[in-house]
């Protein structure tokens, strides 16, 4: 019997059992700034934000959510209308092209209150109220779910306060599809 690929196997009774070894091929985890490929993001809701402890006379916000990939380009989802929980259910592309690879290896998330006139500060009526920094998947064609845990500066310090849910998944893509980014 030929051992070359078959590894040698004690039974209970005794005998001795000759079992193919299986190889396993190693998984690749792709480089995006080697390759074309992009990310495809999903913003589906928040909850936790603006505690109603913090807030009880407020019955409703408008909020949005800013993320990006590089310092190149930001993305925003629509003006939603909720309190406490925020739902966006929008879906986005970014490309990852050429890219650093050290810059291009997390998304950065904001999520921000706009148009509110009760906030001291910027004249803009634009608060962040959550941000996040989540790796991207290294795998591609494998959509990760994710609840992502928000922090926010509060009075000079970093206080966790609410969640994001996302979703994230690497593709590849050819010439043509680029042409529609």
């Amino acid at each position: 019997m030929d051992m070359k690929n078959k590894e040698e196997v004690k039974l209970e009774n005794g005998l001795i059992r000759a079992v193919p070894i299986k190889k396993f091929k190693k998984l690749e985890v792709p480089n995006p700034a080697a390759r074309n490929h992009a990310l495809q993001v999903a913003i589906y809701n928040a909850e936790g934000i603006d505690p109603l402890s913090s807030y009880p006379e407020v019955q409703w916000r408008n909020y949005r959510t800013v993320f990006w990939v590089n310092s190149l380009g930001h993305y925003v989802t629509g003006e939603v209308v909720g309190y406490p929980n925020i739902e966006w259910n929008e879906e986005f592309g970014i490309r990852l092209i050429d890219l650093d690879t050290s810059e291009s290896n997390i998304l950065n998330l904001e999520v921000v209150r706009v148009r509110s006139s009760v906030d001291p500060g910027p004249s803009s009526g634009v608060v962040v109220v959550g941000r996040a920094r989540v790796p991207l998947p290294e795998v591609p064609r494998i959509k990760q779910v994710e609840r992502v845990g928000l922090v926010r500066f509060v009075e000079g310090k970093i206080v966790s306060e609410g969640h994001i849910v996302i979703a994230m998944k690497l593709v590849e893509v050819n010439e043509q599809w680029l042409q529609v980014f």
